[in-house]
């Protein structure tokens, strides 16, 4: 971990962040890396899978990412100290076991944030977290297959407060975690309970599945009933957001009647 003992406050403080999650998880062998600044925590994370300290439930946190990366080849917004910048390796035995899990990443995230009193996040499929259709949170998931063992790697960007500098970068509706709440942050409190929820929530969908998470990852859903645009593949898919199958694609009703799932692409609204 880098020497944080000259930051402010506002700052992670690499201490607090692991005796929290060593309390919530009641075992003190959590690996976990705070670093100023990195190009990416996932680049930063993958390169480092065959070290002797073990990839799975290893977390690299940092304050400041200079080339962060979102889905579709998107860059990663953030300033300084302003969003929680996490990724977290894990590995699955085969790459079936996979389906659903940015689905289940974000019920972990909604959890982590509603237990600490932040109301109204949904779920957007399949890897952001809105508040009133707003962009609080986006999850990127990378996957390095090997000896058919999958290495994954999860990176979650948070805002926390992203301040309107950084926000006109952005090219969506966005908002963070203070404007939502209407008070100060403890990121570290923050980032030790996503920390916890992640953990807990991969290990039960390495032996369940996404079935256990799903009813939860519904209840939450922030398009259901949405007219929307598939795209990504051959052509967009036009439809109602109908909720998700049992393995995580997009229920989609079309305009005959009859349901299609949709297993990847990005999800837009189409406004009446």
């Amino acid at each position: 971990m880098d020497d944080c003992s000259t930051l402010s406050p506002l700052h992670l403080d690499p201490l607090r962040l692991k005796e929290a999650v060593t309390r919530g998880r009641g075992e003190s062998d959590v690996q976990l890396e705070v670093l100023g600044s990195v190009d990416s925590t996932n680049r930063w994370l993958l390169a480092r899978r065959q070290d002797e300290t073990p990839y799975r439930g290893r977390v690299c946190l940092a304050e400041h990412q200079t080339a962060g990366r979102g889905r579709q080849g998107r860059g990663w917004v953030d300033r300084p100290g302003g969003s929680i910048l996490l990724s977290m390796g894990w590995t699955f035995d085969r790459p079936s076991q996979l389906s659903g899990l940015s689905l289940v990443v974000g019920v972990a995230l909604r959890r982590a944030l509603v237990e600490r009193g932040v109301e109204g996040i949904g779920l957007k499929w399949p890897n952001d977290l809105l508040c009133k259709e707003k962009k609080v949170a986006g999850i990127l998931i990378e996957v390095e297959s090997e000896n058919e063992q999958c290495s994954v790697v999860i990176g979650i960007g948070l805002n926390v407060l992203l301040g309107e500098e950084s926000g006109e970068m952005i090219d969506q509706p966005w908002t963070d975690l203070a404007t939502i709440s209407g008070r100060d942050v403890d990121r570290t409190a923050v980032a030790a309970g996503l920390i916890t929820h992640l953990l807990a929530a991969l290990e039960r969908f390495e032996q369940e599945g996404f079935s256990p998470f799903q009813n939860e990852w519904e209840e939450a859903d922030a398009l259901r009933g949405c007219s929307v645009v598939v795209s990504g593949g051959s052509s967009p898919i036009r439809g109602v957001a109908s909720g998700v199958y049992e393995e995580g694609s997009l229920k989609l009703r079309l305009e005959d009647g009859t349901f299609c799932r949709c297993r990847a692409g990005e999800v837009s609204v189409r406004r009446s």
